[in-house]
């Protein structure tokens, strides 16, 4: 007799509020290719299977990938990285791949933690944000303002307010 509403889970034995994470990606992959930054590349979360998750990792990357294939823009396999959820992971994959791959023009972060870690490893490489290399993150985290960090807006308080109100 418990009314429970989640907000980012997948349950689907219970009523839920959840981000269109494929429409992100969407927003993402038409923002650099009206910007014409090309080639792309996608930092994502290793995989993980969580049962409640709604593994927005992969979804953002459809939406990201299935629009830029719409405009011919494959993103190349060494553009798809991915690691741990953790500042440090980001920046400990994103500066291995800098030592061994020229950077894209564009990097589509699923996360603004793991934005964060490949904005370190970009500015100790002298890359230039966003004139060398763009980089778009998604959450819009706090931090994500001090850090002078593109993101795409989840809007938390907006799904919080919506679950208190059908609750």
């Amino acid at each position: 007799g418990l009314n429970v509403i989640m907000i980012e889970s997948d349950d689907e034995n219970y009523s839920r509020i959840l981000a269109d994470d494929y429409r992100g990606g969407q927003l993402a992959a038409e923002l650099f290719l009206n910007k014409k930054y090309l080639p792309c590349a996608f930092f994502g979360d290793k995989s993980s299977d969580l049962s409640y998750s709604c593994h927005p990792s992969e979804t953002r990357f459809q939406g990201y990938n299935d629009t830029l294939k719409k405009s011919g823009n494959n993103i190349e396999g060494k553009f798809i990285l991915e690691s741990e959820t953790t500042v440090e992971a980001a920046y400990e994959v994103f500066n291995n791949f800098l030592n061994k791959e020229k950077h894209p023009r564009a990097v589509f972060a699923m996360s603004d933690i793991h934005a964060i870690g490949i904005l370190k490893a970009a500015r100790e490489a002298g890359i230039r944000i966003p004139e060398d290399m763009a980089l778009l993150g998604f959450d819009d985290i706090e931090s994500a303002d001090w850090m002078g960090l593109s993101t795409i807006s989840q809007h938390l308080t907006d799904s919080g307010r919506i679950a208190a109100g059908l609750l």
